[in-house]
């Protein structure tokens, strides 16, 4: 008989445990909607929705994305030939440089320069001084030494100009800021006129 006891408290205690799982289960799934009030009047709050939206497994997204051209499988062009279909937006030249023929200042002098180290030179007055480049106190100068460096190569050897910081960009400078109030004020018929 003890041992019909001992086995029938056991089970007992193992109903309890179940008892006592689904209550708790049932505590967690009846979790009341918040309710906001609206005038004194209790209003219930609308159930959100998810949106079903497809998510892709690995296999799915690695196929997707194989879906662009796959130069790999495609055939060889014939001998001496890169490729046989070439699609192509169209080429675009910049225009070439046309020399203004204004004159910066070394040590306070005006000084000659041909059209290539011109060029250079309206390159680095056209750089805003609080932009990117020039507007950081600690890329400033880097920029400068960089920018002098090549300035220099192009000005070969023998050139006046050795410091940078005898340099005055000003005048081509003040050029360039005339030459956009110019171009701001140049109506659309003229800009027409002078695309024919």
């Amino acid at each position: 008989k003890k041992k019909r006891s001992s086995s029938a408290s056991t089970s007992t205690a193992a109903s309890t445990k179940k008892k006592k799982a689904t209550t708790t289960t049932t505590k967690k799934s009846t979790k009341k909607t918040p309710v906001k009030k609206e005038n004194g009047k209790k209003k219930a709050a609308p159930k959100k929705e998810v949106k079903g939206l497809k998510q892709l497994d690995k296999s799915e997204r690695i196929s997707h994305a194989m879906q662009a051209y796959l130069w790999w499988n495609a055939d060889d062009p014939p001998k001496g030939q890169q490729w046989c279909k070439m699609e192509h937006a169209g080429v675009s030249f910049p225009e070439g440089y046309e020399p203004h023929g204004v004159k910066m200042r070394y040590d306070g002098k005006e000084v000659d320069l041909t059209p290539v180290e011109e060029e250079a030179a309206t390159f680095f007055a056209a750089m805003d001084p609080d932009g990117m480049h020039l507007g950081n106190s600690k890329t400033a100068p880097i920029f400068k030494k960089n920018f002098f460096t090549d300035f220099k190569a192009i000005l070969g050897k023998n050139h006046v100009i050795k410091d940078f910081k005898k340099c005055d960009f000003a005048p081509i400078t003040a050029h360039l800021d005339e030459q956009k109030i110019v171009r701001k004020a140049i109506t659309d018929a003229e800009r027409k006129q002078n695309k024919n």
